[in-house]
């Protein structure tokens, strides 16, 4: 199965994680919110890196301090 994530400087309160199948394929897709951390992003694109087949990077605007 190949998986797919998207981490995100987003709110973890917005994860996800399912399996899918697309394409005939089957997949497993997650987002990783860092709460506004780029350390946990860099360091979870780092961790990633061999085992996904694709890693989405993104930004939201809606964390608070």
């Amino acid at each position: 199965m190949k998986h797919v994530v998207s981490i995100s400087l987003g709110s973890s309160n917005q994860d996800f994680d399912f399996v899918t199948t697309f394409l005939g394929e089957k997949l497993h897709v997650r987002r990783i919110g860092t709460n506004g951390s780029t350390l946990a992003a860099v360091k979870l694109v780092k961790e990633w890196d061999k085992k996904a087949a694709a890693i989405g990077l993104g930004c939201s605007k809606t964390i608070t301090k």
